[in-house]
């Protein structure tokens, strides 16, 4: 019986241990996306390589006007903004099968994006139910 309670105390304990550790981590990652987030934000975004991956966003899509550049040699660059970048950086890493992760907003720029309940969760707190 005294073995059998300790365990299920070692157990209890070690689950513990690994929740607080995965509740570190997932701080961490979180400060880590948005002091990136924050760095491109006060720079007003920052000018990338058009590319594939890149492509110039379109104006409904974009904050600043001047979203296109080239150059003195000739290389086409396109301003990327901080949610951008940040979309960008979460389909690398679910292309890597590192983490997934995704933006969540409960005023989405387009009805067509508006989060699912889950995200609400995390942003506000528990969905409504509607009938």
């Amino acid at each position: 019986m005294l073995i059998a309670a300790l365990a299920i105390w070692a157990l209890s304990d070690t689950r513990q241990d690994i929740l607080g550790q995965a509740r570190i981590e997932a701080h961490t990652a979180a400060e880590v996306g948005a002091a990136y987030r924050h760095w491109n934000s006060a720079l007003g975004g920052v000018y990338v390589p058009v590319t594939e991956t890149s492509p110039p966003e379109s104006a409904p899509r974009r904050a600043w006007p001047s979203g296109i550049s080239t150059t003195p040699a000739g290389k086409r660059l396109t301003l990327v903004n901080h949610a951008y970048m940040q979309r960008q950086a979460h389909e690398l890493m679910r292309l890597q099968h590192t983490i997934q992760r995704h933006l969540v907003s409960l005023k989405p720029a387009q009805r067509a994006k508006q989060s699912r309940c889950l995200g609400k969760q995390s942003v506000a707190g528990p969905c409504e139910r509607t009938a």
